[in-house]
């Protein structure tokens, strides 16, 4: 699924990037600015994505170079990536999740 949404979005990109860019400004400023919010958006999040999975690249098993916090001494950067961001507030809200329905069954 993950590989076949970043195809989806390259075949999208690769079509807008094809359009004239003096059409699509004025389009753009014609009261469709949300238009660039939403690409603003979406690029901050592939960044992230994409910096996220270039830090974890590895020779050897998958996550045997990356280091842990000592038990008890967990904080706020959940993902180990040298950065506090939505990435952690997300693991860190999935987590509680998955343990509260736990304890339910």
């Amino acid at each position: 699924m993950f590989f076949q949404n970043l195809k989806s979005i390259k075949q999208m990109v690769d079509e807008l990037l094809e359009l004239d860019e003096k059409m699509v400004d004025g389009i753009l400023a014609s009261g469709h600015d949300w238009a660039n919010d939403h690409i603003a958006t979406s690029k901050d999040d592939v960044e992230e994505v994409h910096n996220f999975l270039m830090s974890k690249k590895v020779v050897g098993p998958v996550g045997m170079d990356e280091k842990m916090d000592p038990v008890g001494k967990e904080d706020e950067d959940v993902n180990n990536d040298g950065k506090v961001d939505k990435t952690d507030k997300y693991l860190l809200n999935r987590r509680k999740a998955i343990s509260k329905a736990s304890k339910k069954k």
